[in-house]
């Protein structure tokens, strides 16, 4: 739970802070509206005290947002994960991941590059969880739905 409020938070600030820029441009390349006006009762960019509605708007989207992009997932695999630690961390190095730290239990990936880490407001990691099948992958959805078809098919047997 802890995990899913700063997730919240950060997408908050990054949802405002998307915002402020918008409207900074909106003002720069609109004549008739400057910055003391954005907000103003008459003739402003917004209606009056509708401040409120936008961050009641913004936070119930960052409420949200978490839940639907930050998942946990299974990862069917033919063996044990000892058999193919090697495919695995490659994959993940193919991936722009590196391998951060490893227990007995679960790697820990972090995204190479600052600007994937950046856009992802720190939470770029990907935790992996070892042992016989299933894996259990989980971090941002995009990454692991297209880690989980990787994995499955690296390690699947081969036909015959």
């Amino acid at each position: 739970m802890k995990r899913y409020i700063i997730r919240a938070l950060k997408s908050l600030v990054w949802f405002l802070l998307i915002f402020a820029v918008l409207v900074v441009v909106l003002v720069l390349l609109t004549p008739e509206y400057s910055f003391d006006r954005v907000f103003a009762p008459e003739g402003g960019m917004f209606q009056p005290n509708s401040e409120w509605k936008i961050l009641a708007f913004f936070i119930a989207c960052a409420a949200i947002y978490p839940g639907v992009t930050y998942v946990k997932k299974e990862v069917f695999i033919e063996g044990e994960f000892e058999q193919h630690r090697d495919k695995i961390i490659s994959i993940f190095g193919d991936r722009g991941y590196r391998l951060e730290k490893e227990d007995d239990e679960k790697l820990y990936f972090r995204a190479i590059a600052v600007s994937r880490r950046l856009s992802r407001l720190g939470e770029d990691g990907i935790t992996l969880t070892k042992g016989e099948s299933p894996l259990f992958l989980s971090g941002h959805r995009k990454d692991i739905i297209r880690l989980e078809w990787l994995i499955r098919d690296a390690t699947r047997a081969p036909e015959e």
